[in-house]
């Protein structure tokens, strides 16, 4: 799955355009968990980033193409968005990382500090890009 966000301001002032894509391979059971998850209809720290959303421009299922080539991270829903990020280096050479921040997409792992190369979406009347910016990468479990 794949969630596009945009904040016309500081993120933290809410009033978010969001739209979820799903992958074409997930079932109707799965297209319907993923849905109430995102949504924040389950809880947890999902159900707070949701209250930043003030629009949902919609839900599809698409094809999803990911991959992962050492630090960067590769995303691609056809005809719609395409991304790629890059983790920069900590002090110590490794990557850089934070755990615990108060706004988080991800709660159950630190996330990796990354530099967006590519961010491109069109879809839904909106041209969105954010290419050379911040990014951020990390594995999840995700817990209500």
């Amino acid at each position: 799955m794949a969630l596009a966000c945009y904040a016309p301001g500081d993120m933290k002032d809410g009033n978010w355009q969001a739209a979820l894509y799903i992958d074409e391979c997930a079932d109707d059971a799965q297209t319907d968990a993923i849905t109430q998850i995102y949504s924040g209809q389950q809880g947890g720290h999902l159900a707070i980033l949701m209250s930043f959303v003030s629009e949902v421009l919609g839900i599809q299922k698409v094809k999803i193409e990911y991959k992962v080539d050492g630090n960067k991270r590769f995303m691609s829903i056809p005809g719609i968005a395409q991304a790629e990020i890059e983790s920069i280096q900590g002090i110590t050479g490794a990557e850089s990382s934070i755990s615990n921040p108060p706004l988080c997409v991800v709660s159950s792992h630190p996330s990796t500090v990354a530099k967006s190369k590519q961010y491109q979406y069109q879809d839904f009347d909106k041209d969105w890009q954010f290419s050379d910016r911040n990014g951020y990468y990390s594995a999840f479990t995700y817990q209500p």
